[in-house]
């Protein structure tokens, strides 16, 4: 199962100014340029391209030129389907919102009220479309090479290590090797990933960083103790055709017990092991391992 978010003319609000419709139509283009992947699929109404001409048009003359804004380079993505905008209200309000192998939402700024009884399926930032895609994640298990495969679709703010070149250390994903099996820990990793596609920093202090993680995520987050310093630590990152050498990946997450483990706990050493990679002045979180302990 994976993710929809629907565009209808209700979408937007055209009886409000011109600049009020235009920052609503930059807020969507944005949505769909940062998020849009084979997971997430961005998609309208049979009927919204003539509902819209007609709504222009007929609001105002200075609305007429907003038309080619419904089709620019990145709402033009946007997949035409074969439903009209009443049913799609009728499935997203359903208890699960299922059409064409995904789970429905809807793009919403808030300003109108769509009459949605589910405020999660409404969908106007990168933050929510995160939080209602790790929900899909959470609630529909896949095969390990599959969630591999979905969360790099989701967590666009995420390095993953995929990098088949290397003599060594080519991918991120470990699950196989997980002791309990990576189904028994699904929640925890999930929960990580979506947490850290989110993560601002907020010192440049690493220790107070990893501490705050820890505090938040509720699970046993360090650097590598025992001064080990080996090559196993170290990653090399192919990033848009740039090669970041030997990036420090210490930093992990301690994956020690089952999800939602009550009573006896078996202790596991899974590890998910990260770095940090400084990108156009932008300090990137970077997966290295996902698996056994190393």
């Amino acid at each position: 199962m994976k993710a929809g978010v629907f565009f209808i003319p209700e979408c937007f609000d055209f009886n409000t100014d011109i600049l009020s419709l235009s920052s609503d139509l930059d807020l969507a283009s944005k949505l769909v340029v940062n998020t849009r992947s084979e997971f997430i699929h961005f998609m309208k109404s049979r009927e919204f391209d003539s509902k819209i001409a007609e709504l222009l048009f007929s609001t105002s003359p200075d609305y007429a030129g907003m038309m080619s804004r419904f089709y620019d380079q990145h709402l033009s993505k946007v997949i035409k389907m074969d439903i009209n905008d009443d049913d799609i209200i009728d499935i997203i309000n359903s208890e699960e919102p299922e059409y064409s192998n995904r789970l429905l939402s809807i793009f919403n700024t808030g300003k109108k009220d769509l009459n949605i009884k589910y405020v999660n399926r409404l969908i106007d930032s990168e933050i929510k479309m995160n939080d209602y895609c790790t929900d899909i994640l959470l609630n529909y298990p896949r095969n390990d090479e599959q969630y591999c495969e979905d969360i790099q679709q989701v967590y666009r703010n995420l390095i993953f290590l995929d990098y088949p070149e290397a003599k060594e250390f080519k991918t991120f994903n470990s699950l196989k090797r997980m002791t309990g099996g990576y189904d028994n820990f699904l929640k925890a990793i999930t929960n990580f990933l979506s947490y850290m596609n989110k993560f601002e920093f907020k010192t440049k202090d690493m220790m107070d960083t990893l501490k705050m993680m820890e505090s938040d995520l509720g699970s046993p987050v360090t650097p590598e103790g025992g001064g080990k310093k080996s090559r196993s630590l170290k990653r090399d990152f192919l990033i848009n055709g740039k090669l970041y050498t030997n990036v420090n990946c210490e930093f992990h997450l301690k994956l020690e017990n089952v999800d939602d483990a009550k009573g006896n706990r078996k202790h596991h050493k899974n590890r998910i092991y990260f770095g940090f990679i400084m990108i156009s002045d932008n300090n990137r979180v970077a997966i290295a391992h996902i698996g056994e302990h190393i």
